[in-house]
């Protein structure tokens, strides 16, 4: 009877364990699946074919945190702001000339303030939107540099907004229908719940009045993330109408029309699993080591911007791929490699490939129907009296 009540007691122990075991699996990672990261028809590819180049004036420099590519009746147009001296520069993409110079004010009653804090997109060849995000404001411009609308955010922090609007190329301002969406990004990395801020801000362009929409996630509940896991990046899908956010440190996009909960779709890396936060509690602003937190967002993956390719009707997603340690010592290897990701219209993924190494100014692109186009780093550039875009097109495998 002993021995019976033993195997008895055995058998129930071990039928108890597995069951724990099959809980544990069933509750398994939340931002973590092999499917659509490491597993996926890996059926197409991105290839250098082709170049295009924009010749630029004496002292105007090769960098621009703000470019913009748009389309109108008149033709194909590819701008510029520049870095030193709010000069925007209007090509047309097709002849490579230079159409139009706007000189933005930076003082006055036209000023927008200094080129290093804007961001600019093109409504039309004369109508101009402006953010600065320094003073959190927004203006309407036409081409001969007036200001002909103005609207001024609440600052960042004073119980109403929390988030400062940064609009740039991997956060491009949109504007649908009557209202102007802008993303922002977090102040205030420690604030108790997450879920509380709206980290997009909108202006009702009929009277101007602000808003905001799109909550954060609660994944940023959950400890304290380095920088760039905070920030968030969108695009526009112009076939569903239809705006995708993704934040540096989620694996999920968020496509939502902001008239209800957004849907989450999972697209992840083959080279990482996860992004890991800075601690896994929350640390208070000023007990933060900056450099162990710099550090931290060099050596661990993050996810950046998402593109809508309107002409093949497919995603871009950008992750940065992790430094080691001794890459991070040393300054000429502290050049994080850059993957992309290719999903189809339906969010499935159908490749990743790693950009060459020092090759691309990632913060520097655009897409035309001849492709996706990033531009060269400085080095990369020639004598420098012209900027120069790589053409990556879509190829089968």
């Amino acid at each position: 009877m002993k021995n019976i009540s033993l195997a008895s007691t055995l058998y129930l122990l071990i039928f108890l364990i597995s069951c724990k075991e099959k809980v544990a699996v069933k509750s398994s990672d939340p931002y973590y699946n092999k499917k659509n990261s490491l597993e996926y028809k890996d059926s197409v590819t991105l290839q250098a074919n082709g170049s295009v180049s924009f010749p630029l004036s004496a002292n105007v420099p090769l960098l621009s945190k703000s470019i913009h590519f748009f389309t109108d009746e008149s033709g194909r147009y590819y701008t510029s702001l520049s870095l030193f001296d709010e000069q925007l520069n209007i090509y047309n993409y097709d002849s490579r000339k230079l159409v139009k110079s706007v000189k933005l004010a930076h003082e006055g009653i036209n000023g927008v303030g200094k080129a290093e804090y804007l961001n600019h997109y093109m409504k039309s060849i004369d109508t101009i939107y402006i953010n600065n995000e320094w003073f959190c404001r927004f203006y309407i411009v036409n081409d001969s540099a007036k200001v002909i609308g103005k609207v001024e955010f609440p600052e960042p922090g004073s119980g109403k907004f929390l988030t400062g609007p940064t609009a740039k190329p991997s956060r491009e301002m949109k504007r649908v229908g009557n209202t102007l969406y802008v993303t922002g990004n977090l102040t205030d990395l420690n604030i108790p719940d997450h879920t509380s801020v709206k980290n997009v801000l909108t202006v009702d362009m009929t009277n101007f009045q602000p808003g905001r929409v799109f909550p954060r996630t609660e994944l940023f509940n959950k400890g304290s993330w380095g920088a760039s896991s905070y920030e968030l990046f969108n695009t526009y899908n112009d076939n569903t109408k239809m705006f995708i956010y993704g934040y540096g440190g989620d694996p999920f996009l968020y496509e939502t029309d902001h008239s209800g909960s957004p849907k989450k779709h999972y697209i992840g890396s083959k080279y990482f699993e996860k992004v890991i936060p800075f601690s896994e509690e929350k640390v208070a602003n000023d007990k933060v080591d900056l450099k162990m937190f710099e550090k931290h967002d060099m050596v661990t993956p993050q996810y950046g911007k998402i593109l809508f390719d309107k002409y093949r009707n497919m995603y871009y997603r950008f992750a940065y791929l992790p430094l080691t340690d001794e890459e991070y010592q040393d300054p000429n290897k502290r050049f994080r490699k850059e993957s992309v990701i290719i999903a189809d219209s339906n969010f499935r993924k159908i490749g990743e490939i790693v950009l060459p190494y020092k090759t691309y100014n990632t913060n520097m692109f655009f897409i035309a129907n001849e492709g996706l186009h990033l531009a060269k780093i400085p080095e990369l550039q020639g004598n420098g009296d012209s900027i120069k875009y790589d053409i990556l097109k879509i190829a089968k495998k």
